[in-house]
């Protein structure tokens, strides 16, 4: 063989290896590809060993009973350990255990009742039954059963409490409580406890009933007119958050009842919470020894009255939010009250929503009490209070007293305010209120004064004295506001106008010792006045006339008109008529304002008396916004208060900053799929041995013709 086919020869070997070698690259990619692009679940069977390990996991998650343990052999078949009962196979239902000192109490795991046979022996200070009853779990348990006696004396506190799944308790009769000194806490947070037979429960010697059925939130109906509570002194959040509770017996029919609470000292929230009941007979109630009534109808929201005809409160230093939330008052005959000793009458009605009337007698005293914050807060269908009769010498908290309420008139005439540090927001959006006179306030122990007269919308007088500090209370009624000083001070039809200040204005102005004055509200600027003809004019340019007219709705002339004359500048104040068989509809927004160069005309529109509502139809109704008087927005509506806790809540009215969350695009985001880059790879490596194949194939031609 020559040489040169020799070479022929090992070029052609080398073509087919390096041929061959990119076949099986390209072969071998691809099959990697086509792997890696399934789906996890279309991957490759499970192989035995990964069944056997599922199959352990199976076994391992069964209940730890008395059933036989299931194991996998290494052949993948299982066999039993111990027998063939089902794993499954449910554990003995019923459990006997020991309950202070009573050995055969059961509980059937199957019906969830606990049965509690009798004893011989008297039991003392008795554990309660959740947390006494060793592994089982007492908040499963629906019934109790009491088969025989029991004798037990001393403390029974939380007895049957917290049992969260408990409806019935039978056999309550059987019960010996004739030693017992206190059942607080008895059936506390037994919240699906939905009836309860006391008719036998001896209470003779009770002194605690603290929390007694607090929480029992499935009650409707409950009778403790046999519940003899004559040496009861602590009823504390007796019925408290007894939210379904419709009806609550505390005199039988027949007008008998034992339950007295005539020695009763503590009546704190006893009917906080009780938010469906329609009524409570307290004819028979003996308060001549509570000293605390704080909360004691707090939340009662269907209240639509209370008889407190016989309420003896002259021990009573606790009164504080004694009717806060009872939204359906209307009206609260307060008469018979002594509070010569309260000292505490914060949020005393606050959040009254319907109420419209309250009857304070002779004996009302505040004498003592020294906190009054939030005492009238957001009542909204009350429109005057009388308080002249208040003394406030040792209040040192007023704040939120008056907040959000749509009083149009208060008479604090008789209010001391030395002692008071706090008055924020003491007056703050009341946009009902008119007339506010504090000329009487001595501010000189406040410390807090902050929005005291922010948004007082409807406010057109204001009267100050010379101790008020007024910088921080944040008066921001629109208008201009004009001292009477000299003027016309009884109709306010000329003031004296020396002062001519916004709201800001005057609380940045007002010096107490020289400013001290009736300030009258006008919502319009004053014109600017006819330059004089000569600098040396000191002559008022003579205004164009206001003319009032009187007219019904249809525009007909009920009354003269009245013309009201003037300078340009001076401010003009016009009058409501008294019309026989006719009322006001509304107060003309120009009502009140400045004498110009043009003439303007004041409507005081009519209506036939007989064609008018009561006026409380469209309470909840609220303008839109205007610069006027007439037509200011009901804030107090726009600003509601948050409630949690007790009270609600007196929150900034400033608008919360809301923070901004970046939320991603909606386009979602494609991961790269592992096969797609393979296949990508391998073809690039395949047209790369294609391409140096090619050279190569080329290269040979070229030698080869050469050669011949």
């Amino acid at each position: 063989m020559s040489k040169k086919i020799k070479v022929q020869q090992a070029e052609k070997i080398l073509f087919g290896a390096i041929a061959s070698s990119a076949l099986v690259g390209i072969s071998t990619n691809i099959k990697h590809v086509k792997a890696d692009s399934l789906p996890t679940s279309q991957s490759a069977p499970a192989n035995q060993a990964n069944k056997a390990d599922s199959d352990s996991t199976i076994a391992e998650k069964t209940e730890n009973t008395q059933s036989p343990t299931t194991v996998t052999t290494e052949n993948n078949q299982e066999v039993q350990t111990e027998t063939d009962t089902p794993v499954s196979s449910p554990t003995q239902s019923v459990q006997t255990v020991n309950w202070n000192g009573i050995d055969d109490v059961t509980y059937d795991d199957v019906s969830k009742t606990l049965t509690i046979p009798g004893s011989s022996k008297t039991i003392t200070n008795p554990g309660r039954i959740r947390g006494n009853l060793g592994t089982i779990d007492a908040t499963k348990i629906q019934t109790i059963n009491i088969t025989g006696p029991i004798k037990l004396s001393g403390s029974i506190k939380g007895l049957f409490s917290e049992l969260d799944n408990l409806t019935t308790i039978n056999g309550l009769e059987k019960l010996d409580t004739s030693d017992v000194s206190d059942m607080s806490f008895l059936f506390d947070h037994d919240v699906n406890l939905t009836s309860l037979n006391l008719g036998q429960l001896n209470t003779a010697n009770v002194t605690n009933m603290d929390h007694m059925f607090s929480m029992c939130q499935k009650l409707t109906s409950l009778d403790v007119s046999q519940l003899n509570t004559t040496n009861v002194t602590i009823m504390n959040s007796m019925f408290y958050d007894c939210e379904a509770l419709t009806n609550l017996t505390l005199t039988a029919a027949n007008g008998s009842t034992k339950f007295d609470t005539s020695n009763v000292t503590d009546m704190t929230s006893m009917f906080e919470k009780c938010i469906s009941l329609p009524s409570i007979d307290l004819s028979n109630f003996d308060t001549s020894s509570v000293k605390s009534m704080q909360h004691l109808f707090y939340l009662c929201a269907k209240l639509p009255s209370l008889d407190l005809s016989k309420f003896n409160t002259t021990n009573v230093t606790n009164m504080a939010g004694l009717f806060s939330k009872c939204y359906s008052l209307t009206k609260l005959d307060l008469s018979s009250f002594d509070t010569r000793n309260v000292t505490d009458m914060s949020h005393l009605v606050s959040v009254c929503d319907n109420l419209t009337d309250i009857t304070f007698g002779n004996n009302f005293k505040t004498t003592n009490v020294t906190n009054m914050n939030s005492m009238f807060y957001h009542l909204q269908n009350m429109k005057e209070l009388d308080l002249s009769s208040f003394d406030t010498s040792k209040v040192t908290d007023m704040a939120y007293m008056f907040q959000s309420t749509k009083l149009t008139k208060i008479n604090l005439s008789s209010f001391d305010t030395s002692k008071v540090t706090n008055m924020k927001w003491m007056f703050y959006q009341s946009n009902a209120l008119k007339e506010l006179d504090i000329h009487n306030f001595d501010m000189s122990a406040v410390t807090n004064s902050d929005k005291m007269l922010e948004d007082l919308d409807s406010l057109d007088i204001l009267v100050l004295g010379n101790k008020n500090n007024i910088k921080d209370a944040k008066l921001n009624t629109p208008g201009k506001w004009v001292n009477v000083g000299h003027g016309t001070h009884n109709n306010d039809d000329n003031p004296e106008a020396s002062k001519n200040w916004s709201s800001d204005e005057l609380t940045t102005n007002y010096n107490p010792a020289t400013d001290a004055d009736r300030y009258i509200h006008f919502t319009k600027k004053p014109e600017t006045p006819v330059a004089p003809s000569t600098p040396n004019v000191t002559e008022p340019s003579k205004a164009a006339n206001v003319t009032v007219h009187y007219q019904d709705k249809d525009g007909k002339t009920l009354s003269p008109d009245e013309i009201l004359s003037g300078n340009i500048g001076d401010g003009y104040i016009s009058n409501t008529k008294e019309i026989p068989g006719y009322v006001l509809m509304e107060r003309p927004n120009n009502a009140t304002g400045f004498f110009g160069s043009n003439p303007q005309d004041v409507t005081y529109v009519y209506q036939k008396a007989g064609q008018i509502g009561t006026g409380n139809e469209n309470e909840n109704v609220v303008p839109a916004k205007s610069s006027s008087k007439t037509g200011t927005t009901n804030k107090a509506s726009q600003k509601k208060s948050a409630i949690s806790g007790h009270y609600a809540q007196q929150t900034d009215p400033q608008k919360d900053q809301a923070s901004s969350v970046s939320t991603a695009s909606s386009k979602e985001s494609t991961l790269p799929q592992t096969g797609n880059n393979k296949t990508e790879k391998t073809s690039l490596f395949g047209l790369g041995l294609l391409a140096i194949l090619g050279s190569l194939t080329s290269s040979w031609f070229t030698r080869k013709r050469k050669e011949n």
